[in-house]
């Protein structure tokens, strides 16, 4: 009989056990880490990068966004999210005088953006328009397999 009840009380444990749910990361910390560009659109229409831009490195850490290229991350820039909007938006730049108005959407390692430069009204849609009014860019995630090469 003790047995009995000794076993139903360890199968009531065991049931009774809450599984953990998955944290649900906010949009800041899944920016976290360095992004590369693999396209972009300058009202051109998408293409793969070129010059300056190929080689950049966008690194979001610690709450700032750094430009630069592998190995020199680049000065921190102000950075500020607003993931309730629709579309998300994403301001950064060197401080309220001079930031760039921005749209973004991120799926998994896939971040999309698409910013105008600091004067001009943010972008509704996720496509280039030229004569340097509106960028965008397709980054991925880089991930450290391919920091070791």
């Amino acid at each position: 009989m003790r047995i009995a009840i000794v076993l139903l009380f360890a199968v009531s444990l065991s049931v009774a056990a809450p599984v953990p749910k998955e944290v649900k990361k906010s949009d800041a910390e899944l920016l976290e880490g360095q992004w590369e560009v693999v396209m972009q659109d300058r009202g051109d229409g998408p293409k793969a990068p070129t010059g300056d831009v190929a080689k950049y490195l966008w690194v979001f850490k610690e709450g700032k966004l750094h430009v630069g290229k592998a190995g020199d991350e680049g000065p921190p820039r102000v950075l500020k999210l607003d993931p309730t909007a629709s579309p998300k938006e994403l301001d950064f730049g060197w401080g309220e005088a001079a930031m760039n108005p921005a749209i973004y959407k991120i799926d998994e390692d896939t971040l999309t953006i698409c910013h105008g430069w600091h004067g001009q009204k943010r972008p509704t849609e996720f496509k280039g328009e030229g004569d340097g009014k509106r960028d965008c860019y397709v980054l991925k995630r880089v991930t450290n397999e391919k920091k070791a090469k």
